[in-house]
C-alpha cells in the first residue's frame, strides 16, 4: 500500500469533523420543536448516537471514515476487531462518558439541589471531573507532540491512530485529482455579486421608471396633463395616493388634482428632480403642498 501524503491526512481529519458537524446542526433543525429541556437533557446521548452511527456506516463497513473515502485512504488491514472496538471507544464513549460527567456535576451542584441529598455525590463526581480535566490535558500535550511527529514522519496524523497503530494508507494507486471548476464558479459568482452589490445603489431606477412610463403613456399623459393640471386637489375618504395606491399619510399635492402621501412624493422628488405625477404628468417644480 502506499503511504498517504501529509495534507491529505490532515483533510481527513478535517472533513471527519465537518461530516459530524453538520451532521449534528441538521439534527438540531429537525428538532428544533421538540421542548428545550428534553433536547438539553438527553444532548450527551444524542450526539454520542449520532458518533455511533457514523462510526458504524463508515470504519465498520469500509475500513475507513467518511473523510477517509472522500480522498480515497483507509486503515486497509491494520484495522482488526480489537482495534476497531478500541478506536469507537476512544471517539464514542470517551467523550460520552466526559460530557456526562460534566452535566450531572452541575445538577448535583448544592447551587441546584439541597446540600444534605447530593453532598457526597457532587464531591465524588467534582473529584471525578477535575481528575477528567488533568487527564484531558495531558492527552492535549501528546496530540501536540503527535502532531509533530506526524509533520516529521508523515505517519499516525492522530493519538489514537498512533495509540492503536492504524496508518492510513492510499487505498488505490489512482493519485488524488483536484478539479478547480466549482472553485473557478463560486469567485466568479462572488465578484459578480460584489459588482452588482457596489453598482445598484448608484442607480437611479425612479429615473428610468419615471422614463418608461413617459414612452408608454405619451398620449395618454399629454391628454391628462391638458385636462387636470392647475385644476383643484380632490380630497375624499375614496382619495388615494397617486403612487402607492393607499389612503394617502398626512396628504401633500403638487399643483394638480391629485393627492399624494408626505413620503411618497418627498422620496420620489428627492431621487428625481424631475418627477412627474404618474397620474396627469404634472411637474413637481418644488411645489410640494400640504392638503390640510
Amino acid at each position: 500500500m502506499k503511504k498517504a501524503a501529509r495534507v491529505t491526512l490532515l483533510d481527513a481529519s478535517d472533513l471527519d469533523d465537518e461530516t459530524h458537524r453538520v451532521l449534528k446542526d441538521q439534527l438540531s433543525k429537525a428538532t428544533k420543536f421538540l421542548p428545550t429541556n428534553v433536547l438539553v437533557k438527553w444532548d450527551a446521548e444524542i450526539d454520542a448516537i449520532l458518533r455511533l452511527a457514523i462510526w458504524r456506516l463508515s470504519v465498520c463497513n469500509h475500513n475507513a471514515t467518511f473523510g477517509q473515502q472522500l480522498l480515497n485512504i483507509s486503515y486497509g488491514t491494520d484495522l482488526s476487531k480489537t482495534k476497531a472496538r478500541l478506536l469507537v471507544i476512544s471517539t464514542v464513549f470517551c467523550s460520552y462518558f466526559k460530557s456526562k460527567i460534566s452535566n450531572m456535576t452541575i445538577r448535583s451542584s448544592p447551587h441546584v439541589c439541597s446540600e444534605d441529598d447530593t453532598a457526597r455525590l457532587y464531591h465524588v463526581l467534582e473529584h471525578l471531573k477535575r481528575a477528567l480535566t488533568v487527564m484531558e490535558t495531558m492527552i492535549c500535550v501528546a496530540s501536540f507532540l503527535n502532531l509533530i511527529v506526524f509533520l516529521r514522519e508523515g505517519k499516525y496524523p492522530t493519538l489514537i491512530d498512533r495509540v492503536l497503530g492504524l496508518e492510513p494508507v492510499v487505498g488505490s494507486s489512482k493519485s488524488r485529482s483536484i478539479g478547480y471548476r466549482y472553485m473557478t464558479r463560486e469567485l466568479l459568482w462572488h465578484g459578480f455579486m460584489e459588482l452588482i452589490t457596489f453598482t445598484l445603489p448608484l442607480v437611479n431606477f425612479r429615473f428610468f421608471k419615471r422614463k418608461l412610463f413617459s414612452l408608454i403613456y405619451t398620449d395618454r399623459n399629454t391628454v391628462k396633463s391638458s385636462k387636470f393640471n392647475g385644476s383643484r386637489f380632490e380630497l375624499t375618504l375614496k382619495t388615494r395616493c397617486a403612487i402607492c395606491q393607499q389612503v394617502p399619510i398626512r396628504p401633500h399635492h403638487i399643483s394638480c388634482r391629485h393627492v399624494f402621501c408626505y413620503y411618497c412624493i418627498q422620496s420620489n422628488y428627492c431621487a428625481d428632480q424631475n418627477f412627474e405625477c404618474p397620474e396627469c404628468g404634472q411637474l413637481v417644480n418644488g411645489e410640494i403642498k400640504s392638503c390640510c
